[in-house]
């Protein structure tokens, strides 16, 4: 292998660089004088403030826009597959609420909408069964998904009367006080 083909050669593009000890040195303490200036000024100097919450509050916080948000991802993704041939009355009328605002609060009214057709309950009650503790688990929004199961199965069984599903502070009242029981 001849070696002049990897030596760089002076075009209009290429520049000689020299690089030696001396002036990376140089680079190096200039660099730390600059951010040890900032940081003396305080101009770049990042305040944090750290946010204590207590697990009580994060467990089934907005737990229906949650449900809301990933079912729709869901359903657009079977529907990419051609998984569903044609979307349901009450899965459209979804898409179309979350379509008015970019950023769709869902609540149990319309997840209670949404199981009242048929084809739509079903649909909901598989994404319940079998993605929505998959989403979760991978989620890097979410700390622990094993606390949602109690909302997940409460979400799940509430899709066959959509009447008896509960609020997010009933549903993690109710199996807190179980769980003490135990």
């Amino acid at each position: 292998m001849d070696l002049e083909l990897f030596t760089p050669q002076q075009s209009q593009f290429l520049y000689p660089i020299e690089i030696n000890e001396q002036s990376f040195e140089d680079s190096q303490s200039f660099i730390k004088n600059k951010t040890l200036e900032q940081n003396s000024l305080g101009a770049t100097q990042a305040k944090t403030q750290q946010m204590v919450y207590q697990q009580k509050d994060l467990n089934y916080k907005n737990f229906p826009k949650l449900i809301g948000n990933n079912f729709l991802k869901w359903v657009n993704k079977q529907v990419a597959e051609e998984k569903i041939g044609q979307i349901p009355q009450g899965i459209e009328n979804l898409m179309k609420s979350r379509g008015k605002c970019k950023q769709p609060n869902f609540t149990i009214k319309d997840l209670q909408q949404l199981c009242r057709d048929q084809a739509s309950q079903k649909l909901f009650q598989e994404f319940m069964q079998y993605q929505l503790f998959l989403d979760l688990f991978h989620s890097n929004k979410i700390a622990d998904p094993y606390s949602y199961i109690p909302g997940i199965s409460n979400y799940f069984s509430a899709a066959e009367e959509p009447d008896k599903m509960k609020s997010n502070y009933l549903t993690r009242n109710q199996f807190t006080q179980a769980s003490k029981q135990n």
